[in-house]
This record gives C-alpha cells, sequence and structure tokens, in this order.
C-alpha cells in the first residue's frame, strides 16, 4: 500500500504515516523511490497501538492501591497468595503484594 493508501485507509494526515515510516514506528520500504506498506505491518501497528492505550488505562486505573487493594479481600484465595508468595521484582505479583502492603 502506498502512504496515500494507507492515509485513507487509517484515516489520518499522509504526513503522520510518512512520520511513522520515517521513524521506523510503521514498518515500510520504498520502491521506485516511494514508501510501501505491508497489510500485515499495519495489523501489526493497530495491535501495539490498542495494547499501549490498555496498558496507560491500567496503569493509571491501577495508580492508587486504596482504589482497588482493598477489594482484596473478596478473594480470600488470591490475597493469600498475596500475602505469602515471594514474587519478583518489577512483576505485577510485587505490584499487587507492595499494593496491599501499603494499606497497612
Amino acid at each position: 500500500m502506498t502512504i496515500e493508501q494507507v492515509a485513507e485507509f487509517l484515516q489520518v494526515e499522509e504526513d503522520y504515516i510518512e512520520a511513522l515510516l520515517t521513524s521506523g514506528r510503521l514498518p515500510g520500504f520504498k520502491l521506485g523511490g516511494q514508501w510501501r506498506v505491508r497489510q500485515e505491518d499495519i495489523a501489526v501497528f493497530l495491535q501495539t497501538k490498542v495494547e499501549e492505550q490498555q496498558k496507560a488505562y491500567l496503569r493509571e486505573a491501577l495508580k492508587d492501591p486504596k482504589q482497588w487493594a482493598s477489594q482484596l479481600p473478596q478473594f480470600p484465595d488470591f490475597l493469600k497468595k498475596i500475602e505469602e508468595e515471594d514474587f519478583p521484582d518489577d512483576s505485577f505479583g510485587k505490584f499487587l503484594q507492595d499494593g496491599w502492603n501499603s494499606l497497612g
């Protein structure tokens, strides 16, 4: 697909697509001096954007342990695991454990 076709498909400006291509955030190649993009690469790009937005939403939603950790007692088996397990640093389990422990 050409830049024009990709822009039309995604309903964005052609300059935006060209910026994505030149930065490497959207894979593409030049053929006869013009950018081309494979449909599979557009699909991967879109999936990546969705995942980034989901992670950002979760990060924001989980920012304050008081908002979510107080719900953990509703799940006693899960809470027991959080309290007893030795989770690696930077793991989601450790994040939950720290949040629960912050409630005192």
